[in-house]
Order: C-alpha cells, then sequence, then structure tokens
C-alpha cells in the first residue's frame, strides 16, 4: 500500500487528481484505510469537483484523526461549496479549537458568515485572519471584499 499511496500522492502533487484518485481507489477497494488515503481521495475529489464525494472522505479522515486542523479546514471549505453553512462553520470552528491562530479557519469563517448575512461576524473574523497573515492574498481579497459590504450595510 506504501508504494501505491506515495504513486497516488505524486499524481496529485502534479495535478493528475483523476489518476491519483483511481489509485487511491484501488488502495482503499482493496481493504486499506487510512486517514492520508481518505484525506487525498477527497482532495482530488475537490480539484475535480465532485463535492459530495469529498464530503465523504473528508468525514471520515476527520473522524481518524480528529485533532487535525487541516483536515478539518477543508472539510469546511467542502461543506461550503455545497452550501451547508452550518457545517461549514462548525468544522471551521473545530479547526481553530486545535489551532486558535489559524489564519486559513478565520477566512472560512468569514466567508460563511459573509454568505450566512452576518456581517459582523464575518468583519471580526476576516480582521483576525488578516493580522496573522497579512500577506496571504487570498485573505486580502476576502478583506477587501468583506470590508466593503460590511461599509455598505444599512444599520
Amino acid at each position: 500500500m506504501d508504494q501505491d499511496l506515495k504513486k497516488a500522492q505524486y499524481f496529485f502533487q502534479i495535478g493528475r487528481y483523476e489518476d491519483a484518485l483511481k489509485i487511491g481507489t484501488h488502495i482503499l477497494d482493496s481493504g486499506n484505510r487510512c486517514p492520508q488515503l481518505l484525506h487525498l481521495l477527497g482532495l482530488c475529489c475537490v480539484h475535480t469537483n465532485r463535492f459530495n464525494d469529498a464530503k465523504e472522505f473528508l468525514h471520515q479522515a476527520v473522524i481518524f484523526e480528529p485533532l487535525n486542523e487541516k483536515k478539518w479546514q477543508d472539510l469546511g471549505f467542502v461543506f461550503h461549496k455545497l452550501g451547508l453553512f452550518d457545517q461549514g462553520l462548525e468544522a471551521y470552528l473545530n479547526s481553530l479549537q486545535i489551532n486558535p491562530d489559524s489564519a486559513l479557519a478565520l477566512n472560512g469563517l468569514a466567508v460563511i458568515s459573509a454568505h450566512c448575512k452576518d456581517y459582523n461576524a464575518s468583519i471580526k473574523y476576516i480582521r483576525l485572519a488578516n493580522k496573522i497573515a497579512p500577506n496571504d492574498n487570498n485573505i486580502k481579497n476576502n478583506y477587501a471584499k468583506i470590508s466593503r459590504i460590511w461599509k455598505s450595510r444599512k444599520i
């Protein structure tokens, strides 16, 4: 399994997600389950826009490793893409409990809060994310968008 998993990881790294998914699924079908494999399969599904499948794989991965902040962040992203905002908030909050200084989790919370029209929470989270990671372009872009919305809201 180790050799096949390394091959699947290599294919993922070079952007051959379908190939990585094929090898990973073969490993899974042979009865081998580990959090690294489940996480990899989830990420392959994200990159191929199979968000329902990604949700299943990533959920299994966090069951195996509930203290892995990255797996929670990826699950939060998938929930967001599926419009499951409450579950997305919960996943990002779980990531934040593991690492209170996670700019990625705070960014995810800010984006989902904005989608839910909770602009006060959104601006709070994005400001914290920006303070932690001021050079992250994704966070800077979200900060600009959320700030414009927050400033233009009707009080």
